[in-house]
């Protein structure tokens, strides 16, 4: 309608124009033909009101030029409405990523909801990527090599399907991806080399302050160098039906959490930490709960919780739970550990641990009987519920061994 409007505006003033110039404009000079538009509806031409011969087109056959009315919005970054009827639409730059330019681009418009990756993509030196508010990066598969790169995700932002290579030789960059809010990671592996001489005091290789990250499918996490460094530093972290692998270099920490409250949770998940310095640390309280899910601890780490003594640190293994910290000592710098049983019957939680301890740190909360725990390679069960020291174990009454 606006566009036959200002066609008959256009028409007027030429007319005012003629009639002061005391000479009538022909049709052609004002737009008009005579031929016949084969993409204009059959009922879609304004005639020349000077010469009825020629005509101009006010309404196109969207269908015919490929228009339609489907939701783009997923895919499709900038749209083009059919002259006419703007329910019809084309996609004039679609939400595909093939060069750092493209990637750098769309990601970070908040334009797309999905940016999908066609082809490997190598992201120059300073260079960063952002990912807008609630887009989804989709790698297809593919792999984004990185030098001197970070990564920052918004709000709401996912990546899924995705390789991450970075290899730098410089520590200029001590945070390598950044969770602002609450962010998505599925199906990711990522692989983190440096190979710079001169060595920070910490690295993070995620940082996350507030809101919760979701890590679902495949997802393997390495970090080759040999500096003290963060795989996972984060407020929350939720593994949902994961099968995750954390490797990390001689001083390693796997969970981090500096907030008031660190809060991980794992559902139908198995995770395997090959870390080499702590599998849990931090300055601050927290917590990790196990349902119907696995988490092994290999047997080379420092620690499986570095805490401060002021500060206590749970585990929580609720039905189905398992924990096997092998041989591993369970607490460093004089923190508290406590390990609570709320298994099922049906699926009871297990426990184990390798490593003789002694102290007054380690606690075992029974809330639920349905527990075993694997100490020294001693089988015990709770015939109570309450709380027992760990080294007091072997000789409780509330616990029988088989």
């Amino acid at each position: 309608m606006r566009y036959l409007m200002f066609l008959l505006g256009l028409m007027f003033a030429n007319v005012a124009n003629a009639m002061d110039c005391e000479k009538v404009p022909d049709c052609e000079s004002l737009g008009y033909s005579k031929g016949n538009d084969p993409n204009c509806v059959e009922d879609g031409y304004l005639n020349c009101p000077f010469d009825q011969d020629y005509k101009v087109c006010v309404q196109y056959n969207c269908a015919a030029l490929g228009f339609t009315e489907s939701d783009k919005t997923s895919w499709c970054a900038d749209l083009i409405e059919c002259k006419g009827n703007s329910k019809m639409t084309l996609c004039q730059k679609p939400c595909f990523a093939t060069d750092a330019q493209s990637l750098i681009e769309l990601a970070g418009s908040g334009q797309c909801k999905v940016v999908t990756m066609r082809n490997d993509i190598s992201i120059p030196a300073n260079q960063n990527l952002t990912l807008a508010k609630n887009t989804t990066l989709d790698g297809s598969g593919h792999t984004i090599t990185a030098t001197f790169t970070s990564f920052k995700l918004l709000d709401g932002a996912k990546l899924k399907n995705l390789h991450i290579h970075r290899k730098i030789d410089s520590v200029e960059r001590l945070i390598f991806i950044t969770v602002q809010g609450n962010g998505f990671f599925e199906d990711i592996s990522v692989l983190d080399e440096n190979n710079n001489t001169v060595l920070p005091e910490e690295y993070r290789w995620l940082c996350q302050t507030s809101g919760t990250l979701t890590l679902s499918g495949v997802l393997k996490f390495e970090v080759k160098n040999d500096f003290k460094h963060h795989l996972l530093e984060a407020a929350s972290l939720v593994f949902e039906n994961a099968k995750v692998e954390l490797i990390g270099s001689s001083s390693s920490d796997a969970f981090v959490g500096h907030s008031t409250f660190a809060k991980n949770y794992a559902k139908n998940s198995e995770i395997h930490i090959q870390t080499k310095s702590f599998v849990v640390s931090g300055t601050c309280n927290g917590e990790f709960e196990l349902v119907d899910s696995k988490m092994i601890v290999e047997n080379d780490v420092f620690g499986v919780v570095w805490k401060p003594s002021m500060y206590e640190y749970t585990f929580k293994l609720g039905k189905g739970g398992y924990l096997d910290t092998k041989e591993n000592t369970l607490v460093y710098a004089g923190g508290k550990l406590k390990f609570i049983f709320n298994g099922t019957a049906e699926k009871p939680a297990t426990l184990i641990i390798g490593k003789k301890y002694t102290g007054d740190m380690v606690t075992l909360d029974v809330q639920n009987t349905a527990a075993t725990l694997n100490y020294m390679g001693i089988v015990y069960h709770p015939t109570k519920v309450g709380a027992t020291l760990l080294e007091n174990i072997p000789t409780s009454p509330d616990w029988e061994h088989e």
